[in-house]
Order: C-alpha cells, then sequence, then structure tokens
C-alpha cells in the first residue's frame, strides 16, 4: 500500500496509519519500516510515469541473476581478474541490452523544476 499511494505525502500518512496500528505489536518491524522510509520512497521525486519501474529492483536482481548463471558455468576461476572480466562483459552486455530498449523517459527529466514532494 505505502509504495501505491498516489503521492509521497499519502505515503508518510499511510506509514503512519501503520506505525500507529502496529508499533506496540510488531516493534523492530515498525522502526525498520520508518528507518527505511525515505529510501524506500525516493521514487516519489521522479515523474510519475517512472514510477512503477524504478520502484522496484527487478531490473538488478535479474543482472545479479545473469552474472551467477554465467559465473557457475565456468565454475572456478584462475583469479579475481579473469572473473572481474566474466562480470564485466556481463554487464556491459545487459547494459547494451538495457540501451536498446528504452526504459524509463530521460525527456521527462530534462528541463524539470525540483518539487517539493511533500
Amino acid at each position: 500500500m505505502l509504495f501505491k499511494a498516489t503521492s509521497l505525502a499519502e505515503a508518510r500518512k499511510l506509514l503512519n496509519r501503520l506505525l500507529g496500528r502496529w508499533s506496540q505489536e510488531l516493534p523492530e518491524a515498525m522502526a525498520c519500516l520508518q528507518g527505511g522510509f525515505n529510501a524506500a520512497t525516493t521514487f516519489y521525486w521522479f515523474p510519475k510515469a517512472h514510477w512503477k519501474k524504478i520502484r522496484s529492483t527487478n531490473g538488478l536482481e535479474r543482472l545479479y541473476g545473469e552474472i551467477k548463471r554465467r559465473t557457475r558455468a565456468v565454475g572456478a576461476f584462475p583469479d579475481r581478474a579473469s572473473a572481474l572480466r566474466l562480470i564485466t562483459a556481463v554487464a556491459l552486455k545487459v547494459t547494451t541490452i538495457w540501451g536498446d530498449r528504452r526504459y524509463v523517459d530521460v525527456s521527462l527529466l530534462e528541463n524539470r523544476e525540483v518539487d517539493q514532494a511533500a
């Protein structure tokens, strides 16, 4: 619910509601949620068209999965440099693929006034 709010202000209201409801029963979880709220809601500072894509870590998880798959296929590396070369090659290939697919419309970021999302 927090991450599907229509604004940062609404997300803060939902956070306060959650904290009020669950702080007594789940104090550690609520402290964790409250502590990470600013970092987790950074996407609200970007244009709304970007929110769905940048609020998740799916792209990074996919990259990590591809790196893991490729390094497991090799097995043992002779040294750290060879492992780093393979990981860099995989990351560059994925970056090229991402560059060909317009993941987010960067033109929405150009000449944009910085809004105070409150």
